[in-house]
């Protein structure tokens, strides 16, 4: 990034918006919005950060309260292509059975190199996106490399959460792939079955070993009693706190956003791991995807989880090789 190019966004979300309803308490369905690269993009700005989102959006019917969301948050959209004749697929969540997705070809599978200018990708700090892109179709695989080419040209950050559902592409393929992704990666987010099935070890110690030695600088491993922050200058684990709810993608979106906006905002990255493991906890309680997306103003009561700038950060982070 040259000094002329002053970052617009601290994150740019690359990837998925949809529509979703979620059974409540009294069995009724609430109306939401989510998806990987959305939820991330709200939780950055709900914790006080520069979002935006990339990717496309079906002008459906659940086009407009999806733009809502983001207007409310402040997440800029310009970066979303709109998609006259695609929908945005419909994410299904009852209490007591698994989620599933309904609809044909949603917008997010038509995303192409194209879609995204280099000059988009140079405004951030933080180019984020999920293994769920590379798995929607062979032209958003394509397009979310080039984005990633883009970003390290311009000297931008690049966050991958190596997401693998069975139902997208094959084993084999996606394994190939999140690897290949991951070993690009400067900030890498992923959980001990990702370890194992990525880097072929459940020890935590030699996980984050060959982890780092595959290229990021910075790895959160979470656990289900806490999260490990690794970077080559050392590495912290962060325990759970407090009773967590239901564990949904939507959720591990939450923490991932809100890490990155410590990341981004300078913060130490253990405190900043606490928070938004906190944030993540507190999001796991509440129905929904975006609506259970907690702000900033939601977790200062829990000062144990306060972020405070501290030299321990890994500064200056480069782009890598």
């Amino acid at each position: 990034m040259t000094d002329l190019q002053t970052p617009k966004w601290d994150v740019l979300a690359l990837g998925e918006v949809r529509a979703c309803f979620e059974e409540r308490a009294d069995g009724l369905y609430g109306r939401d919005c989510g998806g990987d690269a959305l939820n991330v993009a709200i939780s950055v700005a709900r914790m006080g950060g520069q979002a935006a989102i990339a990717g496309r959006l079906g002008m459906d019917a659940t086009a407009p309260d999806i733009l809502a969301i983001c207007h409310q948050t402040g997440v800029e959209t310009r970066t979303l292509r709109r998609d006259e004749t695609a929908s945005n697929g419909l994410w299904i969540v009852p209490r007591k059975a698994p989620a599933y997705a309904t609809g044909t070809q949603i917008a997010v599978e038509r995303f192409r190199p194209g879609d995204l200018a280099a000059a988009d990708v140079a405004l951030a700090r933080v180019l984020h996106l999920s293994g769920r892109l590379l798995g929607q179709s062979a032209g958003a695989a394509m397009a979310a490399g080039i984005a990633v080419d883009q970003a390290r040209a311009a000297g931008v950050l690049i966050a991958f959460d190596p997401v693998f559902e069975a139902g997208l592409w094959a084993e084999d393929a996606a394994m190939s792939s999140l690897v290949a992704m991951a070993a690009r990666a400067d900030i890498l987010f992923l959980t001990p079955v990702e370890a194992v099935l990525l880097f072929g070890s459940d020890d935590p110690a030699k996980a984050l070993d060959r982890i780092l030695g595959h290229g990021p600088q910075v790895v959160i491993l979470s656990q289900a009693d806490g999260v490990w922050v690794a970077t080559a200058q050392g590495r912290s684990f962060v325990p759970v706190m407090a009773e967590t709810g239901a564990y949904t993608l939507a959720k591990r979106e939450t923490m991932i956003g809100t890490f990155l906006s410590g990341l981004t905002a300078g913060d130490d990255l253990t405190a900043t791991a606490a928070r938004a493991l906190q944030a993540a906890q507190l999001a796991s309680h509440i129905p929904g995807e975006a609506a259970s997306i907690p702000a900033l103003e939601d977790l200062l009561t829990y000062p144990d989880t306060a972020i405070s700038p501290s030299a321990a950060r890994v500064q200056p982070m480069k782009a890598g090789p």
